[in-house]
């Protein structure tokens, strides 16, 4: 017999008020925001600007979003912003080693998952030598975080390319609200930690922060228990001004330098036995950036924003090395057209130069390319029946001068039957562009014998685009005041993958001794299939001060390789299930605890895996606040993701640290 969902709703209140008479509900931290500042008719209402690059309601996007707010991000015990996003649900998030992480939304997930586009206060950090994110050397402290929007499915109508799986948008803290001084340092098993700023004033509407931040993490092991020999270290400095140059007109402008050094343990091939030779690897990558972005409302349905930040990207690598220097200009547009209709429009520009130094078996055949990308969108919200029924329609169009003009429109509709649902569906077209690595590069990736032959990875001229139709699906439920639930499906028709395929061998006599080569020619169109999968969240507040969170991600793909053909993407795990639980309690102390469950990933020696997650913090008072972490606490180690490259697995290790943080 079915069950009655009247009875869950009383079932679940009675156990609610159980806990409410336990536990007390009045001592929290007086800095700290507590579960209970927010109902969930606010939580759904909290403004988010990655969708559309507008403010709107959580509860009105028609797309798959989650929001991490600083708050979520200090409760998770996360010391890099890759901790920080691993119960979202639809991502997928792996360590594969001490440093180095592949992070991707509904699929393609690999140390550079080249279709997930990542922003910091708008500016891109996706990397346009290799494409993905250098995560050990990119973004800011997250103490510096006020949130994380998260879209999972296309965002290519407002943000453009490679905007395919999804959107991370990191949005940092105003100025304003960082004044006064704030210390926070760590240290445990793996890692120690330390971060400092301090925020003030500068005239009666200006204010600054200066701040500072150093993390040193120990190496991990490989599977047969030897040092992965992959410890780094890593340092931040940067500046922030927030001012109101007028009621209705204010500047933002912030800069950032970090210092990145990696040690990895690398090999490379040789055309002498064993063919391969171990080589400790020292990486040095730098980083360096400014954005100044200017706001003028002219009403309170008319919104101008200019933004333009140049960026440089330097990495030293023992194969190779790589040089970035990125400019960037962009104009967005908002404002209303009678009652019913909103517009959001823009354009910009980018330029990027590269200054590229192939190494051991790596040769750039144009070490010196430059990348221009000029862009405009549009995007109109049409209010079909008033706070019911809406309707968005919107493109991008962007030029580039690798694979020409590129179309990425978008359409999207929201009902709301009743104020507690809200049900959406769109169609989207995204798009991706090949990177450096993608069609600049010849690459020596193994030697076998007999015969001698070379496994040569060739990226050339590969000027074809990418591209991916996406189907969605959505429903969000309020049955309770205090019990949300939030569904997502989806289905990608990949229309063009990227593929190696196999070339006919052909002789070799230089570098000595003679050998064959095998070429493996990248081509972005090399086959199509299609991937889906459903994603599915329950938000139940059990009382004003304990929260619990569920999780759930199915995903699966369908490739038709043709013989010869080696798909570039990398499997992904099938289930993932998450569940969280956040409980103020007693005299200013807080719990917070995780488990983890990520399915086995097909085609690799993946296995799944579950773990768990704690944050024990206490809050002495309103200026000191001690806390004592565990990470993936069920096993000493396990490995969660294959690398990239022929180096071997590893491990990644269970980590237990106490943390202080000061402020006043």
């Amino acid at each position: 017999m079915a069950a009655n969902p009247k009875i869950i709703v009383r079932l679940l209140k009675n156990l609610a008020r159980v806990f409410a008479g336990i536990l007390p509900v009045s001592a929290l931290w007086a800095d700290s925001p507590a579960l209970s500042s927010l109902s969930f008719e606010q939580l759904s209402q909290i403004q988010v600007t990655a969708v559309s690059k507008r403010a709107e309601p959580l509860d009105n996007i028609p797309a798959a979003i989650s929001v991490l707010t600083s708050d979520d991000i200090l409760r998770s015990g996360a010391t890099r912003i890759p901790e920080a996003l691993r119960y979202v649900p639809g991502l997928e998030v792996a360590q594969i080693n001490s440093h180095d992480w592949a992070i991707s939304a509904r699929g393609n997930n690999s140390r550079f998952a080249n279709k997930q586009l990542v922003l910091v206060d708008g500016r891109t950090i996706y990397t346009p030598f290799s494409g993905g994110v250098y995560w050990e050397a990119a973004g800011p402290p997250v103490e510096e975080i006020e949130r994380i929007e998260i879209i999972r499915g296309p965002g290519s109508t407002v943000w453009g390319v490679n905007a395919v799986n999804g959107v991370i948008a990191l949005t940092t803290k105003n100025a304003r609200e960082t004044q006064g001084a704030f210390l926070n340092a760590g240290a445990g098993t793996e890692k120690e930690f330390g971060y400092a700023r301090y925020g003030f004033q500068l005239g009666q509407a200006t204010w600054a922060r200066l701040y500072g931040s150093s993390s040193h993490t120990h190496a991990a092991s490989l599977t047969n228990g030897q040092a992965a020999n992959d410890r780094w270290q890593d340092y931040h400095v940067g500046l922030r001004l927030d001012s109101h140059l007028s009621p209705d007109s204010q500047l933002m402008f912030q800069a950032e330098a970090s210092d990145t050094l990696l040690h990895a343990p690398d090999d490379y091939p040789t055309l002498t036995p064993p063919f391969r030779n171990a080589n400790p690897e020292n990486l040095h990558q730098k980083n360096a950036h400014a954005l100044v972005r200017w706001t003028r409302d002219f009403s309170n349905d008319s919104i101008l924003t200019v933004q333009s930040f140049c960026a440089r990207e330097h990495r030293d690598q023992f194969r190779n090395n790589f040089h970035n220097d990125t400019f960037d200009l962009d104009l967005t547009h908002q404002f209303k057209w009678g009652q019913q209709q909103t517009f959001v429009w823009g354009g910009g520009a980018r330029i990027v130069n590269h200054d590229l130094e192939g190494k051991v078996g790596v040769v750039f055949p144009d070490p010196n390319p430059r990348e221009k990308l000029f862009n405009g969108f549009i995007e109109d919200e049409i209010q079909i029946i008033p706070e019911r029924l809406s309707l968005t329609l919107g493109s991008k169009v962007e030029h580039n001068n690798v694979t020409g003009m590129e179309y990425e429109p978008g359409l999207h509709l929201v009902w709301k039957p009743t104020k507690k649902q809200t049900a959406w569906a769109s169609l989207s077209r995204a798009v991706h562009t090949p990177s450096m690595l993608e069609r600049n590069v010849l690459f020596d990736a193994a030697v076998i014998d007999p015969p001698l032959t070379i496994i040569r990875q060739m990226s050339v001229d590969n000027q074809q685009s990418v591209t991916q139709l996406t189907y969605q699906l959505g429903y969000r439920f309020q049955p309770a005041t205090c019990l949300s639930l939030d569904l997502a499906t989806y289905y990608n028709n990949l229309q063009s993958i990227q593929v190696f395929q196999r070339g006919t061998p052909f002789m070799e006599s230089t570098p000595a001794p003679t050998h064959f080569v095998v070429p493996l020619q990248l081509e972005s169109a090399g086959t199509d299939g299609k991937s889906y999968g459903a994603e599915l969240t329950a938000t139940w507040q059990a009382t004003p001060n304990w929260r619990l969170q569920a999780t759930y991600s199915f995903y699966d793909e369908v490739l038709h390789l043709q013989p010869g053909q080696t798909t570039f993407s990398a499997q992904s795990p099938r289930h993932r299930y998450g569940l969280r639980s956040s409980l103020d309690f007693a005299q200013h102390w807080q719990l917070d605890v995780g488990l983890r469950f990520v399915d086995a990933i097909p085609g690799t020696p993946i296995d799944p895996y579950l773990t768990g997650d704690f944050r024990l913090a206490w809050h002495l008072n309103t200026h000191w606040e001690f806390a004592l972490v565990g990470l993936n606490l069920f096993d000493s180690q396990h490995p969660e993701m294959s690398p990239s490259t022929l180096a071997p697995i590893v491990e990644i290790q269970r980590n237990v640290y106490v943390s202080t943080t000061c402020k006043w």
